[in-house]
């Protein structure tokens, strides 16, 4: 990519999601240990954390109630202490989500939001502090230009009051790499655009409870054999003892798995990225990506590995997911990153 491309006031490099923090519908007190965990992370070698924050908690605050902005304040507070920047994402799996990226009566609030929210980071060093609108928009039926016009509202939401923060824009279907190539980016030097990595899900989602049918995967490898699918899910269905359960995850399986899938598969897409970027001169940051620790361990540090590589190699910005998760996808053991994750991840 070129060198030339005007820098984000935001510096990112390497990064780790932050779930579980500030993402619940209604506001929850944060855990006091949660802080204290901002300076092993930076001593792990993180320089940045992606801290998912749900909008409905700000929406559904009374405007004389506090929170949830004081707890976001002492976050990002704590953060630069540690030396550590922030990218603030909205996060939001409610079905206001919905009505917010097609355009509904939610739409006017969230721009509201988005301007409150620029007010409140306006107040920091915008080197330190950065705003993503929205992750995951999820609606894969959207044409990239009618998405566009809507990343262009948060943007001059946002922009109202905070001129100089760093944004980051991302495809509408669930952010991955594809529809991010099929935006064509507004004129602003100080943007960013996002995608997640998740393939392929028959591995990396292996054991995950949220999905009633990816639930039963199990003992998926990485790399991915096209000769090995049958056995693999030939084992899969034999620990499932009721017949229409198996038909759905036999149906599941091999709807998202059908094919070889190695590192070759990666950087494809990778270069797809990267080559958009180059084309539009945009800064490209790996938000999120992630394998359930249910997943075959050495073939866990492989994909970290190769997908790591793959972005750094194009001069990608990423962020892993996440340091600790209630839901089976965190880095870290016992409140430590293990040996084999930051060789991985190429942390020192």
């Amino acid at each position: 990519m070129s060198s030339t491309l005007a820098a984000p006031t935001l510096p990112l490099t390497r990064g780790v999601d932050l779930e579980g923090w500030l993402d619940a519908p209604q506001f929850e007190p944060l855990d006091p240990g949660n802080l204290k965990a901002l300076p092993a992370i930076r001593a792990a070698g993180f320089d940045f954390v992606r801290l998912l924050v749900n909008p409905n908690a700000f929406t559904s605050a009374r405007p004389s109630d506090p929170e949830p902005a004081a707890t976001l304040g002492r976050v990002l507070k704590a953060a630069r202490q540690s030396n550590l920047r922030v990218l603030v994402t909205l996060y939001d799996e409610s079905p206001q989500k919905a009505e917010v990226v097609g355009g509904g009566r939610a739409l006017d609030t969230y721009l509201v939001l988005l301007e409150r929210l620029g007010g409140l980071l306006n107040a920091y060093d915008p080197r330190w502090v950065g705003l993503e609108p929205l992750d995951e928009p999820g609606d894969c039926s959207l044409t990239p230009t009618t998405w566009m016009q809507r990343e262009t509202q948060f943007v001059a939401a946002a922009r109202r009051s905070a001129p100089n923060l760093t944004l980051v824009l991302t495809g509408a279907c669930f952010s991955d790499s594809y529809s991010l190539t099929q935006l064509v980016p507004p004129v602003d030097p100080n943007l960013i655009y996002g995608f997640q990595f998740l393939d392929p899900l028959t591995f990396t989602q292996q054991g995950n409870p949220a999905n009633e049918l990816w639930a039963h995967f199990r003992n998926v490898p990485y790399p991915l054999a096209k000769a090995s699918l049958p056995g693999i899910l030939s084992g899969i269905l034999k620990a499932i003892p009721d017949a229409p359960t198996r038909t759905q995850v036999q149906k599941e399986f091999l709807s998202i798995s059908s094919d070889t899938f190695d590192q070759r598969n990666i950087q494809a897409q990778m270069t797809a990225v990267s080559n958009w970027a180059a084309r539009n001169s945009a800064r490209v940051l790996l938000g999120s990506f992630a394998v359930r620790q249910s997943a075959p361990r050495p073939d866990r540090m492989r994909w970290f590995h190769d997908v790591r590589t793959a972005a750094e190699a194009r001069h990608f910005a990423w962020a892993a997911w996440s340091w600790s998760s209630p839901f089976g996808f965190g880095l870290t053991e016992n409140g430590k990153l293990p040996a084999d994750l930051k060789k991985a991840l190429g942390l020192p």
